[in-house]
């Protein structure tokens, strides 16, 4: 009995030995405290994007993911041009061709001259009317000068000359005036009326505004009031 306690306390002796050992390698291999500072935990890692030429792969930590293949937008730069204003070229003046020879009309359905306009000459032409024996019955002188003087002429349906208007413009004055000729049927005047423009309140109230041919004398005639001789025997005194 003496002899088995005697190995268990041996063995029990060389147990210990071999724990206290142990605990010993133990406390030499541990880490010194950690200091009482605190230390910054290291920052996560973000996604990472490695872009190679055309494809995009996509790093989560330690896993590679391949994305979709995404083709490269090539964006055209819009070309501006530049556009250049062009100012319109000035209008040419419009030329009107004048007759260089005599513009006749006639009486309808017949041969006979009804009225002979001749050419610009000189800054100056004529304006003669016919009747229908061939006789000239009136005529006009138009002149454009430092002062100006056109005639323009309206016709009944058988050619002759119904009116005509003749414009005058004195030039350096504020007036112009309009002159209104008839004629009848066979290109005789007949009456004649004259307008100042602008108009005066003596000349819209002037009733003597009107003339009339004298054809035997070829002449304008004003109508005139004519004397009363009646006897002054009714008279009451």
């Amino acid at each position: 009995m003496n002899k088995s306690f005697t190995t268990t306390i041996f063995s029990l002796s060389k147990t210990s030995i071999y724990i206290l050992l142990l605990l010993s390698m133990a406390a030499c291999q541990q880490t010194p405290r950690e200091s009482t500072a605190t230390t910054q935990e290291p920052t996560k890692k973000d996604t990472i994007y490695i872009i190679s030429k055309d494809t995009i792969y996509q790093n989560l930590q330690s896993n590679v993911i391949k994305a979709s293949k995404i083709q490269k937008e090539t964006i055209t730069p819009i070309k501006t041009t530049e556009k250049t204003i062009q100012t319109p070229p000035a209008p040419k003046p419009v030329v009107i061709k004048e007759s260089t020879t005599n513009t006749i009309t006639y009486y309808k359905n017949s041969k006979l001259i009804s009225t002979i306009i001749s050419p610009w000459v000189n800054d100056t032409r004529y304006i003669r009317l016919y009747d229908l024996k061939g006789e000239m019955t009136y005529e006009f002188k138009d002149e454009r000068k430092s002062y100006s003087i056109v005639t323009e002429l309206r016709f009944r349906e058988n050619g002759s000359v119904l009116d005509a208007n003749t414009h005058t413009n004195p030039g350096a004055s504020m007036y112009w005036y309009e002159t209104y000729t008839r004629f009848d049927e066979n290109n005789v005047p007949f009456t004649q009326e004259s307008h100042q423009y602008p108009e005066k309140l003596s000349t819209i109230m002037d009733e003597n505004n009107t003339k009339y041919w004298d054809n035997p004398n070829k002449r304008w005639i004003t109508q005139q009031a004519m004397p009363c001789n009646a006897p002054m025997n009714n008279v009451v005194k």
